[in-house]
């Protein structure tokens, strides 16, 4: 092994504190609060550093301070891409900003979340990202970590982060009507999400509105946000006596299932019916292109965190804008 590849695995802070003469407490002076050691012996500490590649132990430092320099997120559904996107662009502003993130899989699942809870205090994370999912209920009294909230409802004492879910489905039911769709859907299968009841309300707002809803093309079912039940929702709609025109589905994921099960019934996308998703996060390549309703990721991850880092003194509810993608998969209509 290579002297270097040695000082690399082995070197403790007792060694640097040996080779530059001083105590490990100078030590962790120079490392943590440089402003309080002299020039000399900083200069002579960080030699010693520099030569023998010392990487302070994180886990060991965080011990003496009152937070580590990692944030947590905690998400329920692994296997949507657009959390794997959320965490990609999360992870980015961290590690340039040299902070670590912290990926807590839930799973939606009440005991599990507290579970993280406890560790993430234990390991003094410095804030807690809590994504969608069930109402939030831990005891405040024994909570020690701020919380970021996205797209996620219960305690109001702490900031939040969440897209324009209500105005941007609003817009494409106005987009939807200019095109001559009178009879349009939304699939917004899993009510107990607060970023899908948003949706809703943006759907049902401007449908009601213009005299168009009708309570069965609203398709409500308690299922998950992916493909399948995107499937589910088109058998659903062709066996009504009028199926509608166009559908706006709760996610991209949702609205793939669609296009897929129309491909299998030879249904013509967008001649025959309309689709359009949410999320912004599938690939182009996939059946066609998607039109859909984009989040800004960048700005959502960078949002959380600078409420993550710079907690306010008073709870912020920040809105971000999203952007209407035109795809493929919306056409006039000329049958209503």
């Amino acid at each position: 092994m290579k002297k270097e590849d040695q000082a690399s695995s082995y070197i403790s802070i007792r060694d640097v504190a040996r080779l530059a003469g001083v105590s490990t407490a100078t030590v962790s002076r120079v490392i943590n609060h440089p402003e309080l050691t002299s020039p000399d012996v900083r200069a002579r500490v960080q030699a010693v550093i520099d030569e023998q590649r010392y990487v302070p132990n994180q886990s060991v430092k965080s011990l003496f301070s009152r937070s580590s320099d990692s944030i947590a997120i905690f998400i329920y559904d692994m296997s949507n891409p657009f959390f794997i996107r959320l965490i990609q662009e999360l992870n980015r502003v961290a590690f340039a900003n040299k902070h670590t993130l912290l990926i807590c899989d839930t799973s939606n699942n009440a005991a599990k979340e507290h579970e993280y809870l406890d560790y993430c205090t234990a390991t003094r994370v410095k804030s807690i990202i809590l994504t969608e999912g069930f109402d939030f209920v831990a005891n405040e009294e024994n909570l020690r970590v701020p919380l970021v909230m996205f797209d996620r409802s219960g305690l109001h004492k702490w900031s939040s982060v969440q897209s324009d879910n209500a105005g941007s489905i609003a817009n494409a039911v106005q987009y939807l009507f200019n095109l001559g769709h009178r009879r349009i859907a939304c699939v917004t299968p899993d009510m107990g999400l607060i970023s899908i009841r948003n949706r809703l309300d943006g759907y049902l707002k401007v449908m009601t509105e213009r005299g168009l809803y009708r309570e069965e093309y609203v398709f409500r079912e308690p299922e998950p946000l992916i493909v399948e039940t995107g499937y589910k929702a088109l058998n659903y709609y062709l066996s009504l006596q009028e199926p509608p025109t166009a559908i706006i589905c709760a996610n991209d994921l949702i609205a793939q299932g669609v296009l897929l099960r129309a491909q299998e019934l030879h249904i013509e996308i967008p001649r025959t019916m309309s689709v359009i998703g949410f999320d912004g996060v599938t690939s182009p390549l996939f059946v066609q292109p998607l039109t859909t309703i984009r989040q800004n990721m960048t700005a959502i991850a960078e949002t959380l965190f600078e409420l993550c880092i710079n907690i306010p003194e008073t709870p912020q509810h920040i809105v971000i804008p999203t952007e209407f993608v035109h795809g493929s998969t919306c056409g006039y209509n000329s049958s209503t």
